[in-house]
């Protein structure tokens, strides 16, 4: 009687579901439901402990016996603790089936909250596996449903992340309106982590509209509250993006300064995973201001480092720019072999844009082989790619890329083709 009053005044929750449930339950039932909370307990132990798969296989155990039993709530909130383990293989392709059956039965039981939550999930799912569209069409259905509430914080952070899919597909004034939008719902009294994650993504729209000193600006507003939040992987990776600026504006001794702080702070405390993206961004520096012994040899390092932590984004774009370097010097064979190792990586990340961009850097070194037809069949690639996943932003320089191969081998009416 106490549960059902609370109830009233309070809305459902786990405790009242499971009250609900075992009164007057039969003990078979009982006996089912105490083993099925047991493998939901043991997921949670499993994957703290790091025994990912032993968790995943708790967890399907729970949300399957949970569904037999018709405890709606259970079944909702399992299935989407067992995305989450799956978040640690890398197994996207199954978060998105955990995730989607996490969606069915919380539809079903109609909370809202957890709707929106689920929603956002999947939009996160199908931008890490390059699906922008079906990204973009969670992410909005995931707002629609958080407007209804009264949570400004989950609305805001679906509003940025609706930005993210834009700036993946080169929208940029549609990326800036949300950011702007996501940081007007926050209001001031959000987390830090959440204001600032729209407004380092707001300052890299502005350094892709070329407002270097707009964007600067940004950044260092967020490295300065990252630093008094005691949040050291934003102020990190902020800092990156304060080089990253002040590149574009041509001061690479500042640049360096900027990277030689973070990379000593890093060595001291043995942070090797952020170590690596700033001997990343180092190279980076170096192989923009022309010298390109030394960016070699700070790539290196990084990608040795990369390798060391186990970061394997960064170590994707260090072969990409280890590739371009060595491009730059004309060691083509080289520069073919390295891009080769980045597509190949890129392909086991699942991560699309790695692989585009390995492809587009091949085909032009093909062209400069004397390898036409090699060169044209990755510009193909690239171009199937492109329209399969509706990156209409690409396509442009897609078929430009096309048209100047075949230009350039004599087959102008193909090439006027692609160009019109």
């Amino acid at each position: 009687a106490a549960a059902e009053d609370y109830l009233a005044v309070a809305g459902d929750s786990l405790l009242l579901s499971d009250l609900t449930f075992v009164r007057g339950a039969d003990p078979a039932v009982l006996g089912a439901w105490y083993r099925a909370v047991q493998d939901d307990a043991l997921g949670f132990a499993l994957r703290a402990e790091g025994e990912i798969e032993a968790s995943v296989e708790a967890f399907t155990r729970a949300a399957e016996a949970y569904r037999e039993l018709g405890h709606l709530r259970r079944e909702a909130v399992a299935w989407g603790s067992l995305g989450v383990s799956h978040w640690y293989t890398g197994d996207f392709d199954a978060v998105g089936g955990a995730y989607a059956k996490a969606l069915d039965a919380r539809e079903r039981l109609g909370d809202p909250v957890l709707i929106g939550r689920t929603l956002n999930g999947l939009g996160t799912v199908n931008l890490q596996l390059g699906r922008f569209s079906d990204a973009l069409d969670y992410y909005t259905r995931a707002r629609a449903v958080r407007e209804t509430l009264d949570r400004p914080v989950d609305l805001g952070v679906t509003i940025t992340y609706i930005g993210n899919v834009h700036l993946y597909l080169g929208n940029l004034e549609e990326a800036r309106a949300n950011y702007l939008a996501a940081l007007e719902i926050f209001g001031e009294d959000a987390p830090a982590r959440r204001l600032n994650e729209a407004r380092g993504s707001l300052a890299n729209v502005y350094g892709l509209l070329g407002q270097h000193e707009r964007a600067l600006e940004m950044q260092r507003f967020v490295f300065a509250s990252a630093l008094e939040n005691g949040d050291a992987e934003l102020a990190a990776n902020t800092r990156i993006g304060i080089a990253q600026e002040l590149t574009a504006l041509g001061d690479f001794a500042g640049a360096l300064r900027e990277l030689n702080e973070a990379k000593s702070e890093q060595e001291a405390s043995g942070d090797l995973y952020q170590l690596s993206a700033t001997l990343k961004a180092m190279g980076t520096v170096y192989s923009r201001a022309g010298n390109h012994p030394r960016a070699l040899e700070v790539l290196t390092q990084a990608k040795r480092t990369a390798v060391e932590s186990q970061n394997e984004f960064v170590r994707l774009e260090v072969l990409l720019q280890l590739g371009s370097v060595y491009h730059q010097m004309e060691l083509s064979a080289r520069a073919l072999e390295t891009y080769e190792e980045s597509l190949a990586l890129s392909r086991d990340l699942e991560y699309a844009g790695g692989v585009r961009g390995s492809q587009i850097e091949m085909a032009v070194i093909y062209q400069k082989l004397g390898q036409p037809e090699d060169a044209l069949d990755l510009c193909n690639e690239v171009l199937d790619s492109d329209l399969e996943r509706g990156l209409e932003a690409n396509l442009i320089m897609d078929y430009a890329n096309r048209g100047l191969i075949r230009n350039e081998n004599g087959r102008f009416q193909e090439g006027m083709k692609d160009y019109r």
